[in-house]
């Protein structure tokens, strides 16, 4: 089977002689993004950064204003039940904009 576009990617079926279950679809994720704005003092951004980047790529944070500490969240709306307490938790004022 060719994959030259994107419809045969749900399509994808792995061969019953591997033992494994067939793929017959892919879960849709088109509505899954999440963007949080946020404010933090602006020496803790990059720590910031650091800290949802790392836990377990959780998130993407883009600075929007660095001279107001200003971020943006991009996130999952399934990664962000665990990431929000997380943030919460970090060990500097994390200010959630509207």
């Amino acid at each position: 089977m060719s994959l030259s576009n994107l419809e045969d990617i749900g399509k994808i079926s792995r061969s019953e002689n591997s033992g494994t279950k067939a793929l017959t679809e892919l879960p849709d994720f088109s509505e899954a993004d999440f963007i949080v704005r946020a404010k933090v003092p602006r020496s803790e951004i990059q720590m910031l950064v650091k800290l949802v980047e790392g836990f377990s790529h959780f998130g993407v944070v883009t600075t929007t204003n660095k001279e107001a500490g200003e971020v943006i969240i991009q996130t999952t709306k399934y990664c962000w039940p665990e990431l929000e307490p997380a943030i919460k938790h970090m060990p500097f004022v994390v200010e959630f904009l509207p």
